[in-house]
């Protein structure tokens, strides 16, 4: 997994959890991990719209769905946020 913080955003990216360890909560350990340890007000992250599983972690995790983006081929990349409360 991947983070920087810039402005009050911490942009998180490259999170992957290998396909054998998916279920077992490791993506929320690390999304929560990334949290505490760039405390921002804002986070940000993206991840491809078929991803349905991605989708449903980041949406548990209080992410909100901001814009979509077009990616060449078929793909829509899910651009999401969170605000720090």
């Amino acid at each position: 997994m991947r983070a920087r913080t810039e402005n009050g955003t911490t942009l998180i990216y490259k999170l992957f959890v290998r396909p054998d360890r998916r279920g077992q909560g490791v993506g929320s350990m690390l999304l929560s991990a990334i949290e505490e340890e760039c405390p921002a007000a804002r986070y940000e992250l993206y991840t491809n719209g078929k991803s349905a599983g991605n989708l449903r972690l980041y949406e548990r995790h209080g992410y909100a769905r901001f814009t979509e983006e077009q990616a060449p081929g078929d793909y829509t990349f899910v651009h999401m946020e969170k605000f720090r409360n």
